[in-house]
């Protein structure tokens, strides 16, 4: 008898016991029971390993490890010790929904092979919302629409098959921290491995201020990477690529506001989105300015 799980699902974790929880508990409430929850723990001193205990699931299983702030070495570890066909991933704060695995399973059975990822719904403030993150849709050039519009592929939503993945699939390197998914995405499509979408919500992603997402390291990691991958790139996608490093140094407060308006000029592309980052980058450096006058 073959006692395997079909869906090894990888969850990293530090100090996130206030939301641990609710992701653990939305893995055992799932509608499709072949799978086992391998939880990376990076020597967490709040209430996480108390959390942890009070599930006596057998399907879930812990592990210690110090990733010295490089998230990827949990990862890494979770597929070492992964017995699945299928390796899932789910980040401390996000959750599936109840049907998110059978959904899965279902588009496996017809399809078989490569990546497969769906929709997810935004939490803010512990809420729930109809607004999605993320929603791509593959195409003969994902790769290049990628890196030239950003990756919009939630790792939590993904699903990969293990022969496609070793422990080192994602980039142990410092210069690759918050950016890790989005390396070890456009590795796999430039393997030619497909990517399978799934019109369908079936998580959600936590948004908060913490979020490593909205830290200044990983716009400039970003930022890095991409111009690490103009080589694989046409001239007129390097252009847009160009455009999108613009956005990330705007958003990520990089620049100075002279410098944003100079690169709005450059562009000629007075999107929404461009000014609204270029205004709240202004907004706030002179708010800084102010603060270090008047304190």
């Amino acid at each position: 008898m073959n006692n395997k799980p079909f869906f090894s699902i990888i969850m990293p974790n530090y100090n996130n016991g206030h939301n641990i929880k609710e992701s653990i508990q939305s893995v055992i409430n799932q509608d499709f029971g072949n799978w086992e929850l391998l939880i990376i723990d990076n020597n967490s001193y709040d209430d996480s390993k108390d959390i942890f205990k009070s599930f006596k699931d057998t399907r879930i299983k812990f592990f210690n490890i110090q990733n010295q702030g490089v998230i990827a070495k949990s990862r890494n570890l979770g597929i070492k010790m992964s017995k699945g066909k299928w390796i899932a991933f789910l980040d401390s704060d996000d959750v599936f929904e109840k049907d998110k695995l059978s959904v899965i399973y279902s588009a496996i059975e017809n399809k078989s092979d490569g990546i497969f990822y769906h929709n997810c719904y935004k939490i803010i403030s512990n809420r729930k919302t109809k607004k999605n993150i993320g929603v791509f849709k593959p195409s003969k050039n994902s790769l290049s629409r990628l890196l030239t519009y950003g990756n919009r592929i939630v790792l939590s939503s993904i699903v990969i098959k293990k022969i496609f993945l070793d422990n080192k699939s994602f980039s142990e390197k410092k210069a690759n921290v918050t950016v890790e998914d989005f390396d070890l995405l456009i590795k796999l499509l430039e393997r030619d491995i497909p990517l399978n979408y799934i019109n369908k919500t079936l998580g959600g992603y936590r948004i908060s201020k913490s979020s490593l997402s909205q830290k200044k390291n990983h716009f400039e990691n970003t930022i890095s990477f991409l111009e690490r991958k103009k080589n694989i790139l046409s001239e007129k996608d390097i252009r847009k690529v160009n455009i999108y490093i613009s956005y990330c140094k705007i958003k990520g407060k990089l620049i100075y506001p002279l410098e944003g308006y100079k690169i709005l000029l450059k562009h000629n592309i007075f999107s929404f989105i461009l000014i609204k980052s270029y205004i709240i980058n202004t907004i706030s450096f002179f708010g800084i300015i102010k603060k270090n006058i008047f304190s």
